[in-house]
């Protein structure tokens, strides 16, 4: 008797720990922040249908997040996250795209520019007028 016990406590905790690290799993690959972003930001004068959690495109393939919007001086302040091995060229501009003809919502498209010199971690981007 004394040895099921012990088993099953073993097991039990087998259980939780594997379903912890699956817990973890998803939230790293969903809705947490990737270790291996980098942040930008880009002021615009509108972001109409852009929030939270927004997708960042370039030629339509998600490479990162918006993570915040905040308003400065009339205009909207856009930080995103992108993906660290993504590098963004500093004369690249972004605008708010619709998301598609199924999606109501709207994207953050990003349109690469042709400098060889990349936006740093923390740097600004040009808004599309």
């Amino acid at each position: 008797m004394k040895q099921n016990n012990a088993a099953e406590v073993l097991l039990s905790g087998a259980v939780i720990v594997v379903a912890a690290g699956f817990l973890l799993f998803t939230y790293i690959r969903t809705s947490g922040p990737a270790l291996s972003d980098y942040d930008l930001s880009v002021q615009m004068s509108r972001a109409n249908g852009l929030s939270r959690g927004s997708d960042v495109q370039i030629s339509g393939i998600k490479v990162g997040s918006v993570s915040a919007m905040t308003f400065i001086g009339y205009r909207a302040q856009v930080h995103l996250k992108v993906h660290d091995d993504i590098k963004i060229p500093k004369d690249s501009v972004a605008a708010a795209v619709p998301a598609g003809l199924m999606d109501p919502g709207m994207v953050l498209a990003i349109q690469p520019g042709r400098s060889s010199e990349t936006l740093p971690p923390g740097g600004q981007m040009i808004p599309q007028l």
